[in-house]
């Protein structure tokens, strides 16, 4: 893929339900990062927690790819279930079991997330990030209606598309961590563990993963902030997929459920060049 001419905006985003726990952040790149996970430079121009509707569809409109940390779709056999749950057969309800459980609220690239790292994303279908991802779907509505190309499920082609419509793909930056072989747990803030001290230890690492890149603008924010922190690797996960580094869904059944459930989009290599 060719290096942009002119810095690109690359934004990435860590959705909550509630605007004011939303983690943002943007990077302004000259290189794109390889797919061997080298070349990557240019800053980190801000980075913040806090961020409206309105806010976040200004966000996609000025940025070439944003990384959103929400499920951008759910299952199809999901949705089938609902669309049938009024069948006084009961015929959309399948066998029952854990099995059927899964099937149902376990998307395709959530699968992928768990055989290629081990972790299981949330079920957006049967945990709390229904409700972050709820509110992506109203933004996304209206960023069509604006028509933002939201989300995207194929490969990244060029991080500016024709017309400078933005697009937005779906990350997880705790599998984007465990990709690049840095922790991806005990970060998040509680009542017990605040959690400082690991995300100090996380933010060093993806630093020393992106030499070229002067993340110096969200230190201090992403080290009181596990939002920030995570918009941050949004935004580099999204950096990723714009360079061609980041694995999509493999063509023929993925691509075809990707079209329907949204895809997560992680690093092909752990940032030296070995894959992952």
């Amino acid at each position: 893929m060719r290096a942009p001419a002119a810095p690109v905006r690359i934004a990435g985003v860590d959705l909550a339900a509630a605007p004011e726990r939303t983690g943002w952040a943007v990077l302004e790149l000259t290189a794109l990062p390889s797919p061997d996970g080298r070349g990557a430079s240019g800053r980190l121009a801000a980075a913040g927690r806090g961020l409206d509707d309105g806010a976040l569809l200004d966000l996609l409109a000025s940025t070439a790819l944003t990384g959103v940390d929400v499920p951008v779709g759910w299952p199809a056999p999901f949705r089938a279930l609902l669309d049938g749950a009024r069948d006084p057969d009961g015929g959309a309800l399948g066998a029952g079991g854990p099995a059927w459980r899964r099937e149902m609220t376990l998307r395709e690239t959530d699968h992928a997330v768990t055989a290629r790292t081990g972790l299981r994303p949330l079920s957006v279908a049967a945990d709390r990030i229904a409700h972050p991802a709820l509110r992506w779907a109203a933004v996304a509505a209206e960023g069509r209606r604006r028509r933002l190309a939201l989300p995207l499920e194929g490969p990244v082609a060029d991080p500016v598309p024709e017309g400078g419509a933005a697009r937005a793909c779906e990350v997880y930056p705790a599998g984007t961590l465990h990709v690049w072989g840095l922790p991806h747990r005990g970060y998040k803030a509680s009542a017990r563990e605040p959690g400082s001290g690991v995300r100090a230890a996380i933010f060093a690492g993806v630093e020393a993963r992106h030499p070229g890149v002067d993340l110096s603008a969200g230190h201090a924010a992403a080290l009181a902030s596990d939002d920030v922190l995570d918009a941050v690797v949004a935004a580099l996960s999204a950096a990723w997929a714009a360079g061609g580094a980041a694995r999509g869904p493999a063509p023929g059944r993925q691509r075809e459920l990707a079209a329907a459930e949204g895809w997560i989009w992680l690093p092909e290599t752990d940032g030296a060049g070995r894959s992952r």
